[in-house]
């Protein structure tokens, strides 16, 4: 006999599934960037040809001879294309500085003859050109890079702080970040990576 409890069980069971069916899209959805599609990962090359970024600090106390500026003078910006191991860079804006446009396609590599390791372009691939994406942990787009195929291990992408900071105006300044690479997950770097063509139509 069909009863209200029975009623009442199969309407859990059914929300228990939809609930349960959604995370699971979800969490495949996240699960890695697409492949050989356009993304913005969040660092490019500094004026003096090496990969890195920089993030804006407030002033304190502002310094008005400061003229203001819209970026970091001579920094490019890049995309990627990931192919499930290799990530290729490419220009993102047209009118690139000459440094970053000789880079056109050339691949994301770890250097392992520095301590700590860091994070170049090499014109051709090396054995230590190949990278993989963890998934973070703040939102759907954000994940964790690491460099694999490594014989001490796979050491996962940090931005660190370098001590250089350029003024960007009276109120605000840049401060330079290297792209090195370090086996202590605790200090990996968790970043935002933008599909450009899915986000933005480009």
């Amino acid at each position: 006999m069909f009863t209200v409890d029975r009623l009442a069980a199969s309407v859990q069971l059914a929300l228990i599934f939809v609930w349960a069916s959604s995370g699971n899209a979800q969490e495949s959805w996240r699960s890695l960037p697409e492949k050989n599609e356009p993304l913005r990962i969040g660092f490019g090359i500094l004026e003096n040809g090496s990969v890195g970024s920089y993030r804006w600090s407030k002033v304190d106390p502002p310094n008005p001879s400061a003229r203001k500026l819209g970026a970091l003078p001579g920094y490019g910006y890049l995309k990627y294309e990931w192919d499930g191991e290799y990530l290729k860079a490419h220009p993102l804006q047209d009118n690139s500085p000459k440094h970053v446009v000789e880079k056109d396609g050339w691949y994301l590599t770890g250097d392992y003859s520095t301590d700590p390791p860091r994070v170049v372009l090499t014109k051709d691939k090396t054995k230590y050109s190949k990278w993989t994406f963890e998934v973070g942990k703040t939102s759907p787009e954000h994940y964790y890079l690491r460099n694999f195929n490594v014989p001490k291990g796979d050491p996962y992408l940090k931005m660190k702080e370098t001590g250089a900071r350029t003024p960007l105006g009276p109120e605000w300044e840049a401060i330079i970040l290297d792209i090195i690479l370090t086996n202590n997950s605790d200090e990996k770097t968790e970043l935002y990576v933008d599909n450009l063509k899915r986000n933005n139509g480009k």
